[in-house]
């Protein structure tokens, strides 16, 4: 190998990636803080009930009607509390649950965590309330 084959980059284009590496280094350090965390899904797990829709359960990240896996989800917080977040739209009827995945998700309203006691699902009429089902003693 002759030590003339051997060519150091241009100073101006080494200036120049260099600063692209440290943009990209900036943007990723950007995201990586602002990201939303989940909280622990499996700290709403349970089975909970309503006097108009029925029952749903929720289990290690995924909502079931009628032992039905009917959407997976999320638990995050924002100003107004606690909230699950489902991937697909989840409504109420009074007939029971509906599911739409071409309507966008809307957040589940949950009154506490861990182990929340009441989700609040928003509907045409205002809300509907579903209440955490104690297990009977055996």
């Amino acid at each position: 190998m002759r030590a003339g084959s051997m060519q150091l980059p241009r100073p101006r284009y080494a200036g120049i990636a260099l600063a692209v590496v440290l943009v990209l280094i900036a943007a990723a350090a950007f995201l990586w803080t602002h990201r939303v965390p989940s909280l622990p899904y499996d700290s709403a797990d349970g089975d909970y009930a309503s006097d108009c829709c029925g029952a749903i359960t929720l289990r290690d990240g995924s909502l079931y009607a009628d032992d039905t896996r009917l959407a997976g989800y999320v638990i995050l917080r924002d100003a107004r509390g606690p909230y699950l977040l489902p991937d697909r739209f989840i409504g109420t009827l009074n007939t029971g649950i509906e599911t739409a995945g071409n309507r966008p998700p809307r957040p589940l309203r949950l009154d506490t965590l861990p182990r929340p006691n009441r989700i609040l699902f928003p509907d045409a009429d205002g809300a509907s309330l579903f209440r955490r089902r104690m297990p009977r003693p055996h």
